[in-house]
């Protein structure tokens, strides 16, 4: 009768190991997934809104201005969020109530 017992030990044994692999794995994969992503937020992903002149320039593609009444602002970075335009504001100091809006082409 000792060969149920050792049977039934055996598939404890095998089970425990099956458990113990496969959370090894979930944490590898856990750790990996992070990894990642922290990677690609040091990135800057930042894809809408508003963003520095700087960014916009370093990415060499075309960019376009338009003149806005700086009291129209506000409403512009809403619809631009939207409409996911990534956009840089350039405020022009001697002409107080306007402002230049660049963005891509």
């Amino acid at each position: 009768m000792n060969n149920g017992g050792e049977a039934a030990d055996q598939m404890v044994r095998e089970a425990l190991q099956v458990t113990e692999v496969a959370i090894k794995l979930s944490a590898l994969g856990i750790k990996n997934a992070l990894a990642l992503s922290l990677a690609y937020a040091k990135e800057n992903p930042k894809v809408k809104g508003k963003t520095s002149l700087d960014r916009l320039l370093r990415e060499g593609k075309e960019l376009k201005i338009i003149a806005l009444q700086s009291k129209d602002v506000g409403q512009f970075k809403e619809l631009a969020k939207q409409y996911g335009v990534l956009f840089a504001v350039i405020k022009d100091k001697a002409q107080n109530e306007k402002v230049d809006v660049m963005f891509k082409a």
